[in-house]
């Protein structure tokens, strides 16, 4: 009998919000996933309620990286934080302003490690949903 090497599985994300946590392996975990997109489907979904705090945890492989999260409105994608993040674990409030205009398929939080000069190391995507639309449904 012989042993056979299993691949290293990619780093992970895990976003909370409320009492309720979604957890995904890198969409891309490469020396340049510049390219990496995503979308709706096929990425982990997560119901949020605006005013409330959102956190995110990366694997320690992705916080020695660095890695920086954002939010895509409309196509277009904003940084929500401007420093490269070294910590395992960030957080923020989810703006009180989206309570009611969230888009139909929700907001895509994108998650990017910022390993090489070439490019991004790393790229994760969640979708966040509003929380009091699908709670009232």
């Amino acid at each position: 009998m012989s042993l056979t090497a299993c691949a290293k599985p990619a780093p992970s994300v895990t976003v909370f919000s409320n009492a309720n946590s979604v957890h995904s392996e890198a969409v891309c975990w490469a020396a340049d996933c510049s390219q990496a997109t995503g979308s709706a489907a096929g990425t982990a979904t997560l119901a949020v309620t605006p005013g409330r705090v959102i956190g995110i945890s990366v694997d320690s492989e992705v916080a020695e990286a660095g890695w920086q999260p954002a939010i895509v409105v409309n196509g277009q994608t904003q940084v929500l934080e401007r420093n490269v993040i070294h910590k395992r674990y960030w957080r923020m409030t989810f703006p009180e302003s989206t309570r009611g205009s969230f888009p139909a398929g929700g907001f895509t939080i994108q998650i990017v490690s910022n390993a090489t000069t070439d490019g991004n190391r790393g790229a994760w995507f969640f979708t966040l949903t509003d929380a009091e639309t699908t709670d009232n449904a």
